[in-house]
C-alpha cells in the first residue's frame, strides 16, 4: 500500500494573507519558469456572468510567452508566495475549501 504524502499547496495570491485550514508549515518561496498575470476570466471574485472581471492566474512562462508577445516584463518568470504544508489526513477537505474559493480557475496545482 501506497503511503500518502503531506499535502502542498503553494499560495501566491490571496492564500499568502488567508492561508487554508490545517497548515502546519508555511515556508516563503518561489516557483520558477512560471508568471503571475490577470489573464483569467471570472463571474464569481469579479464581474458578473455577463460582464467576467479578470483575476490573477499562474501560467507557465513560455506559455505566456506564446500567448502575449507584448508583455512588459518578458524575462520575469519567478512567482513568489508561500508553500503550505497540510497534513495528508485534511487532503480533501483543503482540496474542497479551495475549489469553493476559486470556482472558475482552470486547474488546481499541487505539490
Amino acid at each position: 500500500m501506497e503511503q500518502q504524502k503531506d499535502y502542498i499547496v503553494f499560495g501566491y495570491g490571496s492564500l499568502i494573507w488567508k492561508p487554508p485550514p490545517h497548515v502546519y508549515k508555511a515556508t516563503p518561496g518561489y516557483l520558477k519558469h512560471y508568471v503571475r498575470r490577470f489573464a483569467q476570466s471570472s463571474s464569481d471574485h469579479r464581474g458578473t456572468p455577463e460582464h467576467p472581471g479578470r483575476v490573477v492566474t499562474l501560467i507557465h512562462a513560455e506559455e505566456w510567452a506564446n500567448f502575449d508577445s507584448q508583455d512588459a516584463f518578458p524575462h520575469e518568470d519567478i512567482v513568489w508566495g508561500v508553500a503550505y504544508t497540510i497534513d495528508k489526513e485534511f487532503k480533501e477537505e483543503v482540496r474542497e475549501y479551495l475549489g469553493v474559493l476559486h470556482l472558475n480557475s482552470p486547474t488546481l496545482v499541487v505539490c
